[in-house]
């Protein structure tokens, strides 16, 4: 080693900055897991460091150590919960994100769910992990348009999050500008009010999509049923105990002929068969079964 040389500072690259060391890196992996189900990779350390950061420099905190002791407290569980979930998950998401799923909704779903020997109802779809709201306000517009043709049908979306900030944007549905290439045409003359710099879902559409919290690792069943789940992109981070008993909660949750739809890169694959693979074209949904094989 070369004497001259001063060693690394570790995985911080700011001069007097806190680091995340490997000792607390370990604690609030196992606070995230414990807490939420999300499963923290190692080699996330240095992103999870620069993320917490914010949080060290908004409270005035010297280190990762007392930042840890305060969540641990009565006022930091009250007060600061909300912002550790919003910095610790990830939020990547917009309208119509995989779109072939929303083709196979449009297509081949919503028809089954209104056939003719079926009586006029209210359909209920649930957003699981809705992040800031483009997905359900992406089920929304598809249910919304393809009931113009179905009198005497309602509709229900429901998004559920543990981030309490990203539900807000949810609740507000607003978004950047920017947004408007994600929304097809046709939902975004119906839909949508584009501003200077933002666009906004109208009232009209909004009245049909609610926002709740929830944390995966804690979750039940919705009441009334739901028709249709998406869950996309979310299970891959979750511990397998978790997703196991996520799908006994989405099982649960849906009708006998309800659908469920994961992500393009997620498997269910290794887990209870509570759901059957039902392909549309090129895309897997999956059914819920009559009885549940373990």
């Amino acid at each position: 080693m070369d004497p001259t040389k001063r060693p690394s500072p570790g995985p911080s690259a700011s001069a007097g900055a806190p680091v995340l060391g490997a000792s607390d890196f370990a604690l609030f992996r196992e606070l995230i897991s414990r807490r939420s189900g999300v499963r923290v990779a190692e080699s996330k350390q240095l992103l999870l460091q620069n993320r917490l950061g914010r949080r060290l420099q908004a409270l005035g905190l010297p280190s990762f150590q007392a930042y840890y002791r305060y969540l641990r407290t009565a006022e930091g569980e009250a007060r600061e919960l909300g912002h550790f979930w919003s910095v610790v998950t990830t939020h990547e998401t917009h309208f119509f994100r995989e779109e072939q799923h929303f083709a196979a909704l449009e297509q081949a779903v919503l028809p089954e769910l209104t056939g003719a020997e079926r009586r006029p109802r209210t359909l209920r779809l649930w957003s699981a992990g809705c992040s800031t709201g483009q997905e359900a306000y992406s089920l929304a517009m598809v249910v919304d348009g393809f009931l113009q043709r179905r009198p005497g049908y309602r509709y229900e979306v429901v998004g559920t999050d543990i981030d309490e900030h990203a539900l807000a944007t949810g609740r507000a549905g607003i978004y950047p500008l920017a947004s408007r290439v994600e929304v097809p045409a046709r939902h975004l003359v119906r839909h949508v009010d584009l501003g200077p710099q933002t666009l906004q879902i109208r009232a009209a559409l909004r009245q049909h999509v609610t926002f709740a919290w929830q944390n995966f690792a804690e979750a039940r069943a919705l009441r009334p049923a739901c028709d249709v789940v998406f869950c996309r992109n979310a299970m891959m981070y979750l511990e397998r105990e978790v997703r196991v008993h996520l799908l006994q909660v989405f099982w649960e949750s849906l009708a006998p002929d309800g659908v469920l739809v994961v992500g393009a890169a997620e498997s269910l694959h290794g887990l209870p068969r509570r759901f059957a693979p039902h392909r549309v074209g090129k895309t897997l949904l999956h059914r819920k079964v009559a009885e549940v094989h373990e």
